[in-house]
């Protein structure tokens, strides 16, 4: 070991102790610098090294002090804990083996006088070094370059301006934060002024945690940055009230938790971060935008982002935390309300969250205005002059109110009220458009057809009283075309079907009538909308939309729908009212909807809620089954060319009127009596048709031809053989020849000879405008000497006319004669 204490001589010859002294040569283990203020000061540090070891410390006067210490590793973390009386502005520590000290604290609140703080230190020989704790002191350079076993690094509060890394290929935690202030954005009292954040992180490669908080980014120098994009190891990392603008946190994709509060940050990606448990605060920041990481398989445990110039349209919405409450939005900076033009404001990119609409409340003077604006998803244009702020909440973020700043609007700005507008396709340019208006008091409108500008005023008409529309006629200028007027409640009646002879580049695509409250009759037939929201439109009775591509309509709450028209024919139209909620027009009394569903998504439509419903007409639809048990009201049902296999209205009085033809339907159940029945083309037979006074209206032929089976030569058809008591006529043909050859009882067919596609004729007096037909069967007859069974000589002939009725045969004429078992075809002259 090298000699680092000396004797005086001349106390050894006395025979007296003398203390020992440095030895000016020897190296100590380290050195703390005081100012010459701190001399008689207490200084206290807390000191182990591995083994333990017996050092020495030089208070500043030369005069070393024995002490020994612990190894805090096998003494169950207990520190030796190491104080004296400053004795000079250099305190030097000496030991055996300097590489052997593992722990080092000299925080600066262990002593008892402010004097005491250090503002140097030398570890360059502590190469074992693994803790270094050095808070609270006026440090103001420290190099770790040597203390290659290093882990962690604790300097906060202090004076830094330099820090120096080495090979530190251990450090995994640093510490070198000023006191701040996370609730107010200031520095607490008392607090250090560190500014290393120029420092070279990069030779850090195992840094997981890093606390660089209040070191300000406006320190640096020129040429300076505060890079740390070779940390990938970070999992934590706190720059809170550094000043920061711009941060790349894309490489941190071990990164747990972020303080970051109190930057500059106008953006943040923190895509790439682990969802799972991870905590973030990026709150009293300028952010536009955030991106935040997956949490579809694990939530974050906390996130603010609160007090930035984040919208409903760039917030991340809720659902991103285990804790719903963890997540803090609000407030968020006012947002800057310009006008878009003279007397426009746009904020339509914050009308809806998803699918839930945010609420405008303007303000003047702080007071709630209304009817002061007119409003289209968002975008409003004032019709009176002020000065306005508006006020904006969603749904989908309960805890948060948008502000905006006052815009002031002049009195040469103001345009009038808009009433309702559309959007045509760029081609309907310079095409003629005109629309039909009705209102209840007469009003001047206008229109800006697409460039901005109004057209000279066209009065209005009432429909009710004048049996005629006030018709603006225009050009269009522009996809955008806007009526105004003076107030939209009073429009009654709006025709804006599509004009054949405008061209089909003026068809509309989409239309806001959200603000026509006192509308009950709306007619927008052949255009080529969508979708239809009639949320706003409480008044409406009667709707017509016939040849749209309509899947979707929003009706109101209280809905007043009476009547819809909403059928395509097979050439134009793809409105599908399949698609559409019908459960909320409960006072529907009408509703056509033929040529619906052509591309056959859904087999059936749910109408159980519109229990009002009188009229019904589903022709084309693909329907399979349509079940209408609960219209009690229906008195028209029209469901032709449908997949129908059976109707039950059974419910309809005698005035009722069923037309189901060209079906499936097998089967029916019916009241005793309607007006209309139409069944035509179907598969009903003799034995599941309704009698003829079923309807006074009534169309049941042309029947699809029955299947049947052959099997040993018969054929059972004795399904058919009565109707009313009143006996069916069979004849069977095969070709052009009729089929004698067989014996029948009670339609039940015995043959006597195979026929091939052989078809059964049946006509029934009860049913006489009904041809019956079988499908071809064919009929074969076992062994080859068959015994015909003929009619007794005795038995009497019978006769009938060609409807099957019976007859006496005795006037000329053609009638069908009956001998037996033998049916043939007579002539009487």
């Amino acid at each position: 070991m090298a000699k680092f204490f000396t004797y005086s001589l001349l106390a050894a010859a006395l025979g007296f102790a003398s203390p020992a002294f440095a030895d000016d040569a020897a190296t100590p283990a380290l050195t703390f610098t005081v100012d010459r203020a701190a001399v008689e000061s207490k200084m206290v540090f807390q000191i182990s090294a591995t083994d333990g070891a017996t050092i020495q410390v030089d208070w500043g006067d030369g005069v070393l002090k024995d002490v020994t210490i612990a190894d805090y590793n096998a003494a169950g973390y207990v520190f030796t804990e190491v104080d004296g009386t400053i004795a000079g502005t250099s305190i030097k520590v000496y030991a055996p083996d300097a590489s052997k000290i593992n722990y080092l604290s000299a925080d600066w609140t262990q002593a008892d006088d402010a004097d005491a703080k250090i503002k140097g230190i030398n570890v360059s020989q502590l190469e074992g070094l693994k803790e270094l704790i050095l808070d609270n002191n006026n440090i103001g350079s420290l190099d770790i370059s040597k203390c290659v076993a290093l882990t962690t690094l604790r300097a906060s509060d202090n004076r830094l301006t330099s820090l120096t890394f080495g090979e530190n290929p251990n450090l995994k935690t640093v510490t070198v934060s000023n006191n701040f202030n996370v609730t107010s954005g200031s520095l607490n009292s008392g607090a250090g002024n560190n500014q290393v954040l120029a420092a070279d992180w990069s030779k850090l490669p195992e840094l997981s945690s890093l606390n660089v908080a209040a070191n300000l980014y406006s320190e640096l120098g020129w040429s300076d940055t505060f890079d740390i994009s070779k940390n990938t190891k970070l999992a934590t990392l706190n720059i809170n009230g550094c000043g920061i603008s711009e941060l790349d946190l894309t490489p941190f994709t071990s990164l747990k938790t972020l303080n970051a509060q109190w930057n500059s940050l106008e953006k943040a990606d923190l895509s790439g971060m682990m969802a799972n448990g991870a905590a973030v605060y990026l709150n009293h920041n300028n952010l536009l935008s955030v991106k935040l990481p997956d949490t579809s398989a694990s939530k974050m445990t906390r996130l603010n982002l609160a007090d930035n110039n984040l919208t409903f349209e760039t917030l991340p919405t809720p659902g991103m935390t285990k804790v719903a409450a963890n997540y803090v939005y609000a407030p968020q900076a006012v947002i800057n309300n310009t006008l878009n033009g003279k007397n426009i404001v746009d904020f339509s990119n914050l009308a809806k969250v998803g699918e839930t609409a945010t609420v405008f409340t303007w303000e003047s003077n702080g007071k709630t205005v209304e009817g002061i604006y007119n409003e289209d998803n968002g975008t409003f244009t004032f019709c009176e002059a002020g000065e306005y702020v508006c006020k904006m909440t969603n749904a989908a973020f309960p805890s948060l109110t948008l502000s905006t700043t006052a815009v002031t609007v002049g009195q040469s700005e103001v345009w009038p009220r808009m009433l309702f507008s559309f959007i045509v396709a760029p081609e309907a340019a310079g095409k003629t458009m005109t629309l039909n208006i009705s209102t209840t008091d007469k009003q001047s409108v206008q229109v800006d057809w697409g460039n901005g500008t109004l057209s000279n005023p066209v009065e209005t008409k009432n429909y009710e009283t004048d049996w005629e529309y006030g018709t603006p006629t225009g050009k269009v200028a522009g996809t955008n075309v806007t009526v105004y007027g003076s107030d939209p409640t009073t429009i009654n009646k709006l025709d804006l079907a599509w004009d054949k002879e405008a061209g089909a580049e003026t068809k509309i695509l989409s239309a806001n009538l959200s603000k026509l409250s006192g509308m009950d009759d709306l007619t927008v037939a052949s255009n080529a909308l969508t979708s239809l929201d009639l949320t706003g439109n409480a008044a409406l009775a009667k709707l017509y939309i016939n040849g749209n591509n309509i899947s979707d309509i929003r009706f109101p709450e209280n809905c007043a729908l009476t009547r819809i028209e909403a059928q395509n024919t097979a050439e134009a139209g793809e409105n599908d009212l399949f698609k559409v909620d019908l459960s909320k027009a409960t006072k529907l009394n009408y509703l056509v909807i033929n040529f619906n569903n052509k591309n056959s998504e859904a087999t059936t439509i749910n109408l159980e809620n519109n229990t009002e419903l009188a009229t019904l007409m589903a022709t084309d639809c693909n329907l399979e089954t349509i079940d209408v048990s609960k219209l009690a009201k229906l008195a028209q049902l029209t469901v032709n060319n449908n997949n129908l296999e059976t109707v039950d209205v059974s419910q309809m009085n005698e005035k009722g009127r069923l037309f189901a033809m060209n079906n499936k339907i097998s089967s029916l159940v019916l009241p005793a009596k309607l007006a209309t029945l139409n069944v035509s083309n179907n598969k009903l037979t003799f034995e599941t048709l309704p009698s003829t006074s079923i309807a006074t209206n009534y169309t049941y032929n042309n029947q699809k031809p029955m299947v049947v089976t052959a099997a040993e030569g018969k054929v059972d058809l004795s399904s058919q053989a009565m109707v009313d008591n009143v006996e069916t006529v069979y004849v069977w043909t095969s070709g052009t020849e009729e089929i004698k050859d067989f014996s029948v009882m009670n339609g039940l067919f015995t043959f006597t000879k195979s026929a091939e596609k052989a078809v059964c004729t049946m006509t029934n007096a009860m049913l006489p405008k009904l041809s019956l037909t079988t499908v071809p069967v064919d009929i074969t007859v076992e062994g080859s000497a068959v015994e015909e069974i003929e009619a007794t000589d005795n038995c009497e002939a019978e006769y009938f006319n060609l409807q099957g009725v019976k007859v006496s045969g005795n006037e000329p004429g053609i009638y069908i004669r009956r001998q037996g078992n033998k049916t043939s075809k007579v002539i009487v002259k």
